[in-house]
Parts: structure tokens; C-alpha cells; sequence
């Protein structure tokens, strides 16, 4: 399998983290989730919600902050030739586009995994994985509409490097598995 650069991408709810969590298990890559590394960023555990702490951890900054940190981890792993899988919204093209140099500096192949659902979807797993209290994500269902108005649309180069899951399908396991490995493997993503 090449050395690969995997970013997952999608709105809140959509099943990014479940997704790259699969991958990491069957790929036996590392993950790094944005959720995970903007708390450690600010002395948080993964369980730590910031606002109960009276922080703010989502501001620009932040995120430019967490963007940074997510960069870093890939470089480091793609630079000691592992594969990687990256967990974030990468909701804005120069997010993606800064992932996608980096992999092209490592000579990695790139892969976008983009997480879809429908909207009440993703606001109901919003509002479990709320509910149960111990999810890095401090997502909302109004954080959804939000991420709706201000997504910049994959360009047509991306499209092209890009694996669109449903994860409400019952079959988005083995069929994601198989177009990736495919992709890995040399493939292109057009091939079946």
C-alpha cells in the first residue's frame, strides 16, 4: 500500500469520527482528531467540555491553532514514511489545499473521505453524543446550519481525489473499505 494521506471531511454529525476511526482500525493507520488535539491545545481531556470550563476554544485563532498542530502531526508521521488519517471539518478549500501540498511534498497519494447525512440526521447524533457527555465534539444543531451557509464546495480537482460516504447506509463499511484500499493501492477512484 503507498503512503497515504487520508483527510476526512464533512459537517458536524456527519460521521467523520466513526469513519476515520473505521479506517484506522482496518488500515491500521493513526488518527488524529481535531476535537482531540484543539483540547490538548488548551490543557483539556478529550471528555472536557469548555465551556463548562469557561473557555472559548472555538475562535479563529483556535482553529488556525488546531489546523497547525493537525499539520504538524501529518507531516511528522508522512516524513517517517507512515500513512495517516486526518479528522476534521475541512470545511474551507485552504484547509484541504494546505493537506493535499503536504501530501504531495511527501510524495503520498491524497484522499478526501467526505462524510454526508442527511441534516435532522446529524443533528440527532448531535444531540445524543450531547447527552451522554463524554464526546470530545461540543458540536450543536445550530453549529449544523451554520457549517451549511459557510462550506466551501470541494473544487473539481478534489472531486477527483475524493470518496463520498453515506454513513446513514448500511453498507458504507464495506464499500468505503474497498474503494480505499482500491485508491491505496495505486487505483483510480473512477475505477470500481
Amino acid at each position: 500500500m503507498n503512503t497515504s494521506l487520508i483527510c476526512l471531511q464533512g459537517l458536524s454529525g456527519s460521521g467523520k469520527t466513526t469513519v476515520a476511526n473505521f479506517l484506522a482500525s482496518t488500515l491500521k493507520m493513526p488518527v488524529y482528531h481535531s476535537d482531540v488535539e484543539r483540547k490538548a491545545l488548551f490543557g483539556l481531556s478529550p471528555s472536557h467540555n469548555s465551556r463548562q470550563a469557561g473557555m472559548n476554544i472555538y475562535t479563529e485563532e483556535a482553529t488556525r491553532q488546531t489546523f497547525q498542530v493537525l499539520y504538524s502531526r501529518a507531516f511528522e508521521e508522512l516524513s517517517a514514511g507512515n500513512s495517516v488519517i486526518v479528522d476534521a471539518a475541512f470545511l474551507k478549500h485552504h484547509e484541504r489545499q494546505t493537506m493535499r501540498k503536504l501530501a504531495e511534498k511527501a510524495k503520498a497519494r491524497f484522499l478526501i473521505v467526505q462524510c454526508q447525512a442527511d441534516r435532522q440526521v446529524m443533528i440527532d447524533r448531535i444531540n445524543a453524543r450531547r447527552l451522554q457527555g463524554d464526546d470530545p465534539s461540543e458540536a450543536t444543531g445550530e453549529l449544523v446550519l451554520g457549517q451549511e451557509q459557510w462550506i466551501e464546495a470541494l473544487t473539481t480537482d478534489e472531486i477527483r481525489m475524493c470518496i463520498k460516504v453515506c454513513t446513514e447506509d448500511k453498507s458504507w463499511q464495506e464499500t468505503l473499505f474497498q474503494r480505499t484500499t482500491h485508491f491505496l493501492n495505486g487505483g483510480l477512484l473512477s475505477e470500481k
